[in-house]
């Protein structure tokens, strides 16, 4: 990826806020408005998906942290310029990064337990970032779809006044 188009990401997320908040989205996205099935519904939707993933991201976080004894937490990152966010491990002290193989070879050493604990949060962490990306994915599309759409535009008939 070249630094032209990494300045060129837009948070897909934020676009969308926006775009509902200022109620824009019934003259830009929806061709039939009021009727339940235009994309602003859609857009609605996804929204609250994504929020409802981020939140449950921060919470296996901070469950993470309060491991008696860990050596590794789930930390989130987030890029500022287009919004994604993802759960990675990373390890105490150092707070290097740790790749998913990495951590699975420093849980698989734990007792039972902890052991299958951490596997359980690994894969969870691992659902939520692919679910996460899949459903930017989502928005993405529909903000592409918004802007290809044309806004019909009706012809009025001009009055003349010569009366004929």
């Amino acid at each position: 990826m070249t630094k032209r188009t990494r300045s060129l990401r837009v948070n897909v997320v934020e676009w969308a806020r926006k775009t509902l908040e200022n109620e824009t989205c019934q003259s830009v996205i929806d061709t039939k408005p009021f009727t339940g099935r235009g994309t602003a519904q859609s857009l609605r939707h996804h929204l609250m998906q994504v929020d409802q993933v981020e939140a449950d991201m921060i919470a296996l976080c901070s469950a993470t942290k309060k491991v008696a004894g860990y050596s590794m937490y789930l930390a989130e990152h987030r890029r500022k310029a287009d919004g994604y966010m993802a759960l990675r491990w990373r390890e105490i002290g150092t707070r290097k990064h740790l790749s998913w193989e990495e951590a699975h070879s420093r849980y698989s050493v734990l007792p039972t337990v902890l052991r299958q604990w951490y596997e359980h949060a690994n894969a969870q962490a691992q659902e939520f970032n692919s679910q996460h990306l899949k459903l930017r994915g989502l928005v993405r599309e529909l903000k592409l779809l918004s802007q290809q759409r044309k806004v019909p535009t009706f012809a009025r008939p001009i009055p003349s006044r010569s009366g004929t």
